[in-house]
Protein backbone atom coordinates (compact mmCIF):
# COMPACT_ATOMS: atom_id res chain seq x y z
CA UNK A 1 0.00 0.00 0.00
CA UNK A 2 1.39 3.40 -1.01
CA UNK A 3 0.60 6.96 -0.06
CA UNK A 4 -0.10 8.80 -3.34
CA UNK A 5 -0.36 12.56 -3.93
CA UNK A 6 -2.80 13.37 -6.78
CA UNK A 7 -2.89 16.88 -8.31
CA UNK A 8 -5.65 17.20 -10.93
CA UNK A 9 -7.79 20.32 -11.35
CA UNK A 10 -10.69 18.43 -12.93
CA UNK A 11 -12.59 17.06 -9.92
CA UNK A 12 -14.44 14.43 -11.93
CA UNK A 13 -11.26 12.94 -13.40
CA UNK A 14 -9.54 13.18 -10.02
CA UNK A 15 -12.36 11.25 -8.43
CA UNK A 16 -12.18 8.52 -11.07
CA UNK A 17 -8.40 8.13 -10.72
CA UNK A 18 -8.71 8.02 -6.94
CA UNK A 19 -11.34 5.26 -7.11
CA UNK A 20 -9.14 3.20 -9.46
CA UNK A 21 -6.00 3.55 -7.30
CA UNK A 22 -7.81 2.73 -4.08
CA UNK A 23 -8.62 -0.68 -5.59
CA UNK A 24 -4.91 -1.47 -5.03
CA UNK A 25 -5.22 -0.35 -1.39
CA UNK A 26 -3.37 2.92 -2.01
CA UNK A 27 -4.10 6.02 0.03
CA UNK A 28 -4.81 8.98 -2.26
CA UNK A 29 -4.58 12.65 -1.27
CA UNK A 30 -6.49 14.75 -3.81
CA UNK A 31 -5.68 18.42 -4.46
CA UNK A 32 -7.04 20.59 -7.27
CA UNK A 33 -4.67 23.55 -7.69
CA UNK A 34 -1.01 24.59 -7.56
CA UNK A 35 -1.39 26.78 -4.46
CA UNK A 36 -3.16 24.02 -2.56
CA UNK A 37 -0.51 21.53 -3.66
CA UNK A 38 2.32 23.76 -2.36
CA UNK A 39 0.66 23.84 1.04
CA UNK A 40 -0.05 20.12 1.13
CA UNK A 41 2.80 18.15 -0.44
CA UNK A 42 5.28 18.67 2.44
CA UNK A 43 2.85 17.91 5.27
CA UNK A 44 3.54 14.18 5.11
CA UNK A 45 5.69 11.65 3.28
CA UNK A 46 4.36 10.44 -0.08
CA UNK A 47 5.47 7.45 -2.09
CA UNK A 48 4.37 8.82 -5.47
CA UNK A 49 3.28 12.13 -6.98
CA UNK A 50 0.70 12.15 -9.80
CA UNK A 51 0.68 15.66 -11.27
CA UNK A 52 -1.32 17.44 -13.93
CA UNK A 53 0.70 20.09 -15.80
CA UNK A 54 -1.86 22.70 -16.86
CA UNK A 55 -3.40 24.20 -13.72
CA UNK A 56 -5.50 27.34 -13.22
CA UNK A 57 -3.02 28.83 -10.78
CA UNK A 58 0.30 27.40 -11.88
CA UNK A 59 2.10 24.49 -13.49
CA UNK A 60 2.77 20.92 -12.44
CA UNK A 61 6.25 21.30 -13.97
CA UNK A 62 7.12 23.94 -11.40
CA UNK A 63 5.79 21.78 -8.57
CA UNK A 64 7.89 18.88 -9.83
CA UNK A 65 11.00 21.09 -9.76
CA UNK A 66 10.22 22.11 -6.17
CA UNK A 67 9.79 18.46 -5.20
CA UNK A 68 13.13 17.61 -6.79
CA UNK A 69 14.88 20.26 -4.67
CA UNK A 70 14.33 18.18 -1.55
CA UNK A 71 13.12 14.74 -2.60
CA UNK A 72 13.67 11.89 -5.07
CA UNK A 73 10.12 10.61 -4.67
CA UNK A 74 8.81 9.32 -8.03
CA UNK A 75 6.77 11.83 -10.06
CA UNK A 76 4.38 10.80 -12.82
CA UNK A 77 2.70 13.39 -15.06
CA UNK A 78 -0.93 12.97 -16.18
CA UNK A 79 -1.51 15.58 -18.87
CA UNK A 80 -3.12 16.37 -22.18
CA UNK A 81 0.18 17.85 -23.46
CA UNK A 82 1.31 15.03 -25.73
CA UNK A 83 3.89 16.76 -27.96
CA UNK A 84 7.48 15.49 -27.93
CA UNK A 85 8.71 18.82 -26.57
CA UNK A 86 6.13 18.65 -23.77
CA UNK A 87 7.40 15.23 -22.77
CA UNK A 88 11.01 16.42 -22.86
CA UNK A 89 10.08 19.35 -20.62
CA UNK A 90 8.45 16.91 -18.23
CA UNK A 91 11.50 14.68 -18.01
CA UNK A 92 13.75 17.74 -17.72
CA UNK A 93 11.71 18.87 -14.73
CA UNK A 94 12.50 15.54 -13.07
CA UNK A 95 9.54 13.25 -13.69
CA UNK A 96 9.83 9.46 -13.82
CA UNK A 97 7.09 8.82 -16.37
CA UNK A 98 4.61 10.65 -18.56
CA UNK A 99 1.04 9.56 -19.37
CA UNK A 100 -1.04 11.43 -21.95
CA UNK A 101 -4.76 11.95 -21.58
CA UNK A 102 -7.01 10.13 -22.26
CA UNK A 103 -5.54 6.92 -20.88
CA UNK A 104 -6.88 3.47 -19.92
CA UNK A 105 -7.28 3.37 -16.17
CA UNK A 106 -5.70 -0.11 -16.03
CA UNK A 107 -2.57 1.21 -17.74
CA UNK A 108 -2.35 3.90 -15.08
CA UNK A 109 -2.67 1.33 -12.30
CA UNK A 110 0.08 -0.84 -13.79
CA UNK A 111 2.42 2.10 -14.32
CA UNK A 112 1.89 3.25 -10.76
CA UNK A 113 2.75 -0.23 -9.49
CA UNK A 114 5.84 -0.37 -11.72
CA UNK A 115 7.13 3.01 -10.57
CA UNK A 116 6.54 2.18 -6.91
CA UNK A 117 8.77 -0.91 -7.23
CA UNK A 118 11.78 1.28 -7.72
CA UNK A 119 13.87 2.36 -4.75
CA UNK A 120 15.23 5.78 -4.18
CA UNK A 121 18.72 4.41 -3.71
CA UNK A 122 18.79 2.93 -7.21
CA UNK A 123 18.50 6.36 -8.78
CA UNK A 124 21.83 7.38 -7.33
CA UNK A 125 23.62 4.26 -8.57
CA UNK A 126 25.23 3.82 -11.98
CA UNK A 127 26.11 0.21 -12.72
CA UNK A 128 28.11 -1.49 -15.45
CA UNK A 129 28.84 -5.17 -14.97
CA UNK A 130 30.82 -5.43 -11.70
CA UNK A 131 31.45 -1.67 -11.48
CA UNK A 132 29.16 0.61 -9.43
CA UNK A 133 29.29 4.39 -8.88
CA UNK A 134 27.27 5.85 -6.01
CA UNK A 135 26.78 9.52 -6.90
CA UNK A 136 25.24 10.35 -3.52
CA UNK A 137 28.14 8.91 -1.47
CA UNK A 138 30.87 9.64 -4.08
CA UNK A 139 31.90 5.99 -3.84
CA UNK A 140 33.18 3.53 -6.47
CA UNK A 141 32.78 -0.22 -5.97
CA UNK A 142 34.29 -3.08 -7.97
CA UNK A 143 32.67 -6.44 -7.13
CA UNK A 144 31.48 -4.90 -3.90
CA UNK A 145 34.94 -3.65 -2.89
CA UNK A 146 35.53 0.09 -2.62
CA UNK A 147 38.06 1.62 -4.98
CA UNK A 148 39.83 4.80 -3.86
CA UNK A 149 40.13 7.34 -6.67
CA UNK A 150 41.35 10.89 -6.88
CA UNK A 151 38.83 13.64 -7.57
CA UNK A 152 39.89 13.85 -11.22
CA UNK A 153 39.77 10.07 -11.66
CA UNK A 154 36.29 9.95 -10.12
CA UNK A 155 35.03 12.72 -12.39
CA UNK A 156 36.49 10.99 -15.45
CA UNK A 157 34.97 7.60 -14.53
CA UNK A 158 31.56 9.13 -13.75
CA UNK A 159 31.50 11.08 -17.02
CA UNK A 160 32.39 8.00 -19.06
CA UNK A 161 29.76 5.84 -17.34
CA UNK A 162 27.06 8.48 -17.75
CA UNK A 163 27.88 8.67 -21.44
CA UNK A 164 28.24 4.92 -21.98
CA UNK A 165 27.68 4.01 -25.62
CA UNK A 166 28.39 7.55 -26.84
CA UNK A 167 31.44 8.89 -28.67
CA UNK A 168 33.49 11.01 -26.26
CA UNK A 169 36.21 13.18 -27.76
CA UNK A 170 39.42 14.40 -26.16
CA UNK A 171 38.09 17.95 -26.17
CA UNK A 172 34.94 16.88 -24.34
CA UNK A 173 37.03 15.20 -21.65
CA UNK A 174 39.30 18.21 -21.27
CA UNK A 175 36.33 20.56 -20.95
CA UNK A 176 34.70 18.25 -18.41
CA UNK A 177 37.77 17.70 -16.25
CA UNK A 178 39.89 20.79 -16.55
CA UNK A 179 37.47 23.39 -17.90
CA UNK A 180 39.68 24.28 -20.85
CA UNK A 181 38.33 27.44 -22.47
CA UNK A 182 40.46 27.28 -25.58
CA UNK A 183 42.17 30.65 -25.11
CA UNK A 184 45.23 31.16 -27.30
CA UNK A 185 47.44 33.93 -28.55
CA UNK A 186 45.50 36.28 -30.77
CA UNK A 187 47.00 39.13 -32.73
CA UNK A 188 44.96 42.21 -33.46
CA UNK A 189 45.65 44.90 -36.04
CA UNK A 190 47.05 47.11 -33.29
CA UNK A 191 49.52 44.42 -32.23
CA UNK A 192 50.49 43.71 -35.83
CA UNK A 193 51.31 47.36 -36.55
CA UNK A 194 53.43 47.61 -33.39
CA UNK A 195 55.39 44.43 -34.18
CA UNK A 196 55.83 45.40 -37.85
CA UNK A 197 57.17 48.87 -37.03
CA UNK A 198 59.45 47.50 -34.34
CA UNK A 199 60.95 44.91 -36.70
CA UNK A 200 61.44 47.51 -39.45
CA UNK A 201 63.12 49.94 -37.07
CA UNK A 202 65.41 47.30 -35.61
CA UNK A 203 66.17 45.97 -39.07
CA UNK A 204 66.95 49.41 -40.47
CA UNK A 205 69.14 50.28 -37.47
CA UNK A 206 70.99 47.01 -37.81
CA UNK A 207 71.52 47.62 -41.54
CA UNK A 208 72.97 51.12 -40.94
CA UNK A 209 75.24 49.92 -38.15
CA UNK A 210 76.38 46.96 -40.24
CA UNK A 211 77.22 49.16 -43.24
CA UNK A 212 79.21 51.46 -40.98
CA UNK A 213 81.13 48.62 -39.43
CA UNK A 214 81.72 47.02 -42.82
CA UNK A 215 83.11 50.30 -44.22
CA UNK A 216 85.79 50.55 -41.52
CA UNK A 217 86.87 46.87 -41.69
CA UNK A 218 90.24 46.29 -43.45
CA UNK A 219 90.48 42.46 -43.34
CA UNK A 220 88.75 41.07 -46.42
CA UNK A 221 87.84 37.76 -44.74
CA UNK A 222 86.27 39.48 -41.81
CA UNK A 223 84.41 41.82 -44.11
CA UNK A 224 83.04 38.86 -46.08
CA UNK A 225 82.06 36.97 -42.91
CA UNK A 226 80.42 40.03 -41.40
CA UNK A 227 78.57 40.79 -44.63
CA UNK A 228 77.25 37.20 -44.77
CA UNK A 229 76.15 37.43 -41.13
CA UNK A 230 74.31 40.67 -41.84
CA UNK A 231 72.49 39.09 -44.77
CA UNK A 232 71.44 36.12 -42.61
CA UNK A 233 70.22 38.40 -39.82
CA UNK A 234 68.31 40.61 -42.27
CA UNK A 235 66.71 37.52 -43.82
CA UNK A 236 65.72 36.41 -40.32
CA UNK A 237 64.05 39.76 -39.79
CA UNK A 238 62.19 39.32 -43.07
CA UNK A 239 61.07 35.77 -42.11
CA UNK A 240 59.93 37.07 -38.73
CA UNK A 241 57.99 39.87 -40.37
CA UNK A 242 56.41 37.39 -42.79
CA UNK A 243 55.46 35.06 -39.90
CA UNK A 244 53.80 37.86 -37.98
CA UNK A 245 51.96 38.99 -41.10
CA UNK A 246 50.65 35.48 -41.76
CA UNK A 247 49.70 35.09 -38.11
CA UNK A 248 47.77 38.34 -38.26
CA UNK A 249 45.97 37.28 -41.43
CA UNK A 250 45.04 33.94 -39.85
CA UNK A 251 43.69 35.67 -36.77
CA UNK A 252 41.84 38.20 -38.91
CA UNK A 253 40.15 35.45 -40.91
CA UNK A 254 39.31 33.61 -37.70
CA UNK A 255 37.79 36.75 -36.18
CA UNK A 256 35.70 37.35 -39.29
CA UNK A 257 34.61 33.71 -39.16
CA UNK A 258 33.54 34.19 -35.53
CA UNK A 259 31.54 37.24 -36.55
CA UNK A 260 29.77 35.31 -39.28
CA UNK A 261 29.09 32.40 -36.90
CA UNK A 262 27.62 34.85 -34.39
CA UNK A 263 25.42 36.23 -37.17
CA UNK A 264 24.19 32.75 -38.10
CA UNK A 265 23.66 31.68 -34.48
CA UNK A 266 22.08 35.01 -33.45
CA UNK A 267 24.66 35.58 -30.71
CA UNK A 268 26.01 38.75 -29.13
CA UNK A 269 29.67 38.84 -30.04
CA UNK A 270 32.24 41.53 -30.90
CA UNK A 271 35.86 40.78 -31.81
CA UNK A 272 37.08 44.14 -33.11
CA UNK A 273 37.41 47.34 -31.14
CA UNK A 274 34.43 49.60 -31.77
CA UNK A 275 36.49 52.63 -30.80
CA UNK A 276 38.73 52.31 -33.88
CA UNK A 277 37.55 53.51 -37.28
CA UNK A 278 38.93 50.58 -39.25
CA UNK A 279 37.58 48.51 -42.12
CA UNK A 280 37.12 45.50 -39.83
CA UNK A 281 35.31 47.61 -37.21
CA UNK A 282 32.92 48.97 -39.88
CA UNK A 283 32.35 45.42 -41.18
CA UNK A 284 31.58 44.30 -37.64
CA UNK A 285 29.11 47.17 -37.20
CA UNK A 286 27.20 46.25 -40.37
CA UNK A 287 27.10 42.57 -39.40
CA UNK A 288 25.74 43.50 -35.97
CA UNK A 289 22.99 45.58 -37.60
CA UNK A 290 22.12 42.64 -39.84
CA UNK A 291 22.10 40.33 -36.83
CA UNK A 292 19.70 42.61 -34.96
CA UNK A 293 17.34 42.67 -37.95
CA UNK A 294 17.42 38.90 -38.28
CA UNK A 295 17.00 38.48 -34.53
CA UNK A 296 13.91 40.69 -34.52
CA UNK A 297 12.39 38.74 -37.41
CA UNK A 298 13.17 35.41 -35.76
CA UNK A 299 11.67 36.68 -32.52
CA UNK A 300 8.43 37.52 -34.31
CA UNK A 301 8.33 34.06 -35.90
CA UNK A 302 9.09 32.43 -32.56
CA UNK A 303 6.30 34.35 -30.84
CA UNK A 304 3.82 33.40 -33.57
CA UNK A 305 4.82 29.74 -33.30
CA UNK A 306 4.57 29.92 -29.52
CA UNK A 307 1.08 31.39 -29.75
CA UNK A 308 -0.04 28.65 -32.13
CA UNK A 309 1.57 25.99 -29.96
CA UNK A 310 -0.05 27.41 -26.82
CA UNK A 311 -3.45 27.52 -28.53
CA UNK A 312 -3.15 23.90 -29.68
CA UNK A 313 -1.92 22.83 -26.24
CA UNK A 314 -4.77 24.65 -24.49
CA UNK A 315 -7.42 23.18 -26.77
CA UNK A 316 -5.88 19.73 -26.39
CA UNK A 317 -5.89 20.03 -22.61
CA UNK A 318 -9.43 21.34 -22.44
CA UNK A 319 -10.79 18.56 -24.63
CA UNK A 320 -8.73 15.63 -23.40
CA UNK A 321 -9.42 16.17 -19.70
CA UNK A 322 -13.21 15.60 -19.85
CA UNK A 323 -12.61 12.76 -22.33
CA UNK A 324 -10.20 11.18 -19.86
CA UNK A 325 -12.76 11.59 -17.06
CA UNK A 326 -15.53 10.05 -19.17
CA UNK A 327 -13.25 7.20 -20.27
CA UNK A 328 -12.24 6.49 -16.66
CA UNK A 329 -15.82 6.18 -15.45
CA UNK A 330 -16.83 4.08 -18.47
CA UNK A 331 -14.11 1.61 -17.47
CA UNK A 332 -15.18 1.74 -13.82
CA UNK A 333 -18.75 0.97 -14.88
CA UNK A 334 -17.56 -2.27 -16.52
CA UNK A 335 -16.93 -3.69 -13.05
CA UNK A 336 -19.72 -6.25 -12.56
CA UNK A 337 -19.31 -6.18 -8.76
CA UNK A 338 -20.56 -2.58 -8.49
CA UNK A 339 -23.49 -1.86 -6.25
CA UNK A 340 -26.51 -0.09 -7.75
CA UNK A 341 -25.78 3.04 -5.72
CA UNK A 342 -22.19 3.19 -6.99
CA UNK A 343 -23.27 2.49 -10.55
CA UNK A 344 -25.85 5.31 -10.49
CA UNK A 345 -23.25 7.68 -9.03
CA UNK A 346 -20.75 6.81 -11.77
CA UNK A 347 -23.40 7.27 -14.49
CA UNK A 348 -24.31 10.71 -13.10
CA UNK A 349 -20.65 11.68 -13.00
CA UNK A 350 -20.19 10.43 -16.56
CA UNK A 351 -23.12 12.59 -17.66
CA UNK A 352 -21.48 15.64 -16.09
CA UNK A 353 -18.26 14.97 -18.03
CA UNK A 354 -20.18 14.63 -21.29
CA UNK A 355 -22.07 17.87 -20.60
CA UNK A 356 -18.78 19.63 -19.92
CA UNK A 357 -17.34 18.27 -23.16
CA UNK A 358 -20.43 19.42 -25.06
CA UNK A 359 -20.18 22.89 -23.54
CA UNK A 360 -16.48 23.09 -24.38
CA UNK A 361 -17.05 21.98 -27.96
CA UNK A 362 -19.78 24.57 -28.46
CA UNK A 363 -17.56 27.28 -26.96
CA UNK A 364 -14.67 26.36 -29.25
CA UNK A 365 -16.97 26.43 -32.25
CA UNK A 366 -18.23 29.88 -31.27
CA UNK A 367 -14.68 31.14 -30.77
CA UNK A 368 -13.43 29.76 -34.10
CA UNK A 369 -16.39 31.18 -36.01
CA UNK A 370 -15.90 34.62 -34.54
CA UNK A 371 -12.13 34.67 -35.08
CA UNK A 372 -12.30 33.28 -38.61
CA UNK A 373 -15.08 35.64 -39.68
CA UNK A 374 -17.35 32.77 -40.72
CA UNK A 375 -20.09 34.44 -38.71
CA UNK A 376 -20.39 38.18 -39.00
CA UNK A 377 -22.18 40.16 -36.35
CA UNK A 378 -25.15 42.13 -37.65
CA UNK A 379 -25.76 45.06 -35.31
CA UNK A 380 -29.13 46.76 -35.45
CA UNK A 381 -30.97 49.30 -33.35
CA UNK A 382 -32.41 47.14 -30.60
CA UNK A 383 -33.50 47.18 -26.98
CA UNK A 384 -30.62 46.53 -24.55
CA UNK A 385 -33.19 45.76 -21.86
CA UNK A 386 -34.51 42.80 -23.88
CA UNK A 387 -30.97 41.49 -24.40
CA UNK A 388 -30.19 41.70 -20.68
CA UNK A 389 -33.43 39.89 -19.76
CA UNK A 390 -32.58 37.15 -22.25
CA UNK A 391 -29.11 36.76 -20.69
CA UNK A 392 -30.58 36.58 -17.19
CA UNK A 393 -32.82 33.68 -18.26
CA UNK A 394 -29.76 31.58 -19.19
CA UNK A 395 -28.28 31.76 -15.66
CA UNK A 396 -31.47 31.98 -13.61
CA UNK A 397 -31.63 28.26 -12.78
CA UNK A 398 -27.98 28.15 -11.66
CA UNK A 399 -28.47 31.27 -9.53
CA UNK A 400 -31.59 29.79 -7.93
CA UNK A 401 -29.72 26.66 -6.79
CA UNK A 402 -27.28 28.92 -4.89
CA UNK A 403 -30.05 31.23 -3.65
CA UNK A 404 -28.43 34.16 -5.46
CA UNK A 405 -30.65 37.18 -6.12
CA UNK A 406 -30.24 38.82 -9.56
CA UNK A 407 -31.53 42.43 -9.64
CA UNK A 408 -32.11 44.59 -12.72
CA UNK A 409 -33.99 47.87 -12.94
CA UNK A 410 -35.67 47.66 -16.34
CA UNK A 411 -38.14 50.54 -15.99
CA UNK A 412 -36.17 52.89 -18.24
CA UNK A 413 -35.81 51.73 -21.82
CA UNK A 414 -32.39 51.82 -23.57
CA UNK A 415 -31.51 51.13 -27.19
CA UNK A 416 -28.15 50.48 -28.80
CA UNK A 417 -26.63 49.32 -32.08
CA UNK A 418 -26.14 45.61 -31.27
CA UNK A 419 -26.39 42.05 -32.51
CA UNK A 420 -29.05 40.54 -30.28
CA UNK A 421 -27.85 36.91 -29.97
CA UNK A 422 -24.12 37.53 -29.71
CA UNK A 423 -24.53 40.42 -27.26
CA UNK A 424 -26.77 38.20 -25.13
CA UNK A 425 -23.97 35.59 -25.29
CA UNK A 426 -21.43 38.16 -24.08
CA UNK A 427 -23.61 39.30 -21.16
CA UNK A 428 -24.48 35.68 -20.25
CA UNK A 429 -20.79 34.81 -19.99
CA UNK A 430 -20.20 37.60 -17.48
CA UNK A 431 -23.34 36.71 -15.53
CA UNK A 432 -22.34 33.04 -15.45
CA UNK A 433 -18.97 33.94 -13.92
CA UNK A 434 -20.66 36.22 -11.37
CA UNK A 435 -22.95 33.38 -10.27
CA UNK A 436 -20.06 30.87 -10.13
CA UNK A 437 -17.89 32.96 -7.84
CA UNK A 438 -20.61 34.51 -5.67
CA UNK A 439 -21.29 32.61 -2.45
CA UNK A 440 -24.68 31.16 -1.60
CA UNK A 441 -27.21 33.83 -0.75
CA UNK A 442 -25.25 36.55 -2.58
CA UNK A 443 -26.45 39.30 -4.92
CA UNK A 444 -25.72 40.04 -8.58
CA UNK A 445 -26.86 43.49 -9.68
CA UNK A 446 -27.21 44.83 -13.24
CA UNK A 447 -27.41 48.55 -14.00
CA UNK A 448 -27.44 50.55 -17.25
CA UNK A 449 -25.95 54.05 -17.42
CA UNK A 450 -26.36 56.26 -20.47
CA UNK A 451 -23.62 58.38 -22.08
CA UNK A 452 -23.73 60.51 -25.24
CA UNK A 453 -22.23 57.77 -27.45
CA UNK A 454 -22.33 54.66 -25.30
CA UNK A 455 -24.43 52.68 -22.87
CA UNK A 456 -22.60 51.18 -19.91
CA UNK A 457 -23.91 47.94 -18.45
CA UNK A 458 -22.48 47.25 -14.98
CA UNK A 459 -22.68 43.68 -13.68
CA UNK A 460 -21.72 43.69 -10.00
CA UNK A 461 -21.42 40.84 -7.51
CA UNK A 462 -20.30 40.35 -3.91
CA UNK A 463 -18.16 37.32 -4.70
CA UNK A 464 -14.54 36.40 -3.97
CA UNK A 465 -13.06 39.19 -6.07
CA UNK A 466 -10.20 39.09 -8.58
CA UNK A 467 -6.57 39.79 -7.54
CA UNK A 468 -5.17 42.95 -9.10
CA UNK A 469 -2.37 41.09 -10.86
CA UNK A 470 -4.92 38.89 -12.67
CA UNK A 471 -7.40 41.56 -13.77
CA UNK A 472 -5.53 42.22 -17.02
CA UNK A 473 -5.27 38.50 -17.80
CA UNK A 474 -8.79 37.20 -17.25
CA UNK A 475 -9.92 38.12 -20.78
CA UNK A 476 -7.24 35.94 -22.34
CA UNK A 477 -8.09 32.73 -24.16
CA UNK A 478 -8.30 29.72 -21.76
CA UNK A 479 -7.05 31.78 -18.82
CA UNK A 480 -8.28 30.68 -15.42
CA UNK A 481 -7.19 32.55 -12.31
CA UNK A 482 -5.68 31.11 -9.16
CA UNK A 483 -9.02 31.25 -7.37
CA UNK A 484 -10.74 29.22 -10.07
CA UNK A 485 -9.20 25.95 -8.90
CA UNK A 486 -11.99 23.46 -8.23
CA UNK A 487 -14.58 25.59 -10.05
CA UNK A 488 -15.95 24.27 -13.34
CA UNK A 489 -15.01 26.30 -16.39
CA UNK A 490 -12.83 26.36 -19.50
CA UNK A 491 -11.63 29.97 -19.61
CA UNK A 492 -13.32 30.97 -22.87
CA UNK A 493 -16.36 32.96 -21.68
CA UNK A 494 -14.69 36.28 -20.90
CA UNK A 495 -12.50 35.98 -23.99
CA UNK A 496 -15.64 35.64 -26.12
CA UNK A 497 -17.25 38.57 -24.30
CA UNK A 498 -14.36 40.89 -25.11
CA UNK A 499 -14.21 39.70 -28.74
CA UNK A 500 -17.96 40.16 -29.26
CA UNK A 501 -17.89 43.68 -27.83
CA UNK A 502 -14.80 44.65 -29.82
CA UNK A 503 -16.47 43.57 -33.06
CA UNK A 504 -19.32 45.99 -32.21
CA UNK A 505 -17.00 48.91 -31.40
CA UNK A 506 -17.48 48.33 -27.70
CA UNK A 507 -15.22 47.21 -24.89
CA UNK A 508 -15.21 45.75 -21.38
CA UNK A 509 -13.29 46.53 -18.21
CA UNK A 510 -13.29 45.21 -14.66
CA UNK A 511 -12.81 46.62 -11.16
CA UNK A 512 -12.52 44.32 -8.17
CA UNK A 513 -11.63 44.10 -4.50
CA UNK A 514 -12.24 41.75 -1.58
CA UNK A 515 -15.94 42.81 -1.55
CA UNK A 516 -16.65 41.66 -5.10
CA UNK A 517 -16.24 42.59 -8.76
CA UNK A 518 -17.90 44.87 -11.30
CA UNK A 519 -17.70 44.19 -15.04
CA UNK A 520 -18.54 47.25 -17.13
CA UNK A 521 -19.67 46.58 -20.71
CA UNK A 522 -19.58 49.65 -22.95
CA UNK A 523 -21.98 49.32 -25.87
CA UNK A 524 -22.32 51.64 -28.85
CA UNK A 525 -25.55 53.60 -29.18
CA UNK A 526 -27.34 54.51 -32.37
CA UNK A 527 -25.45 56.26 -35.14
CA UNK A 528 -28.21 58.85 -35.23
CA UNK A 529 -27.58 62.12 -33.44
Amino acid sequence: MANIFLLEDDKILSKGISIALKKDDHTVTEVYGYTEALQQYQKQKYDLFLLDINLPDGSGLELCRKIRETSETPVLFLTANDMEEDMLNGFSAGCDDYISKPFPVEVLRKKVLAVLKRTIGEKNLIKYKDLEVDKEKYMVLMKGQQIHLTSTEYKLLLYLMENRGKVVTKTMLLEQLWDIDGNFWRMTMKHFEIYRKLILIVGAAWAVISIGILFFMENSFLRMFFATSCVVILCSFMFLLDFIHNRYNDNLLEDITLLIEALVEQQERTVFSEAEDTLTARLQHQLLKLRNILKAQNQMLTEEKAQIKTLISDISHQIKTPIAAANTFVQLLSDKTLQDEERNEYIATLQISLEKLTFLTNSLIKMSRLESGIICLKPEQISLNDIVLQAIKTVYAKAKTKNINITFDSEKHFEALLDFNWTAEAISNVLDNAVKYTPNGGVVDLKITEYPSYLRLDISDNGIGIPEEEQAKIFGRFYRGKQSAGVDGVGIGLYLTRDILNKQDGYVKVTSDENGSTFSLFLKKSMQV
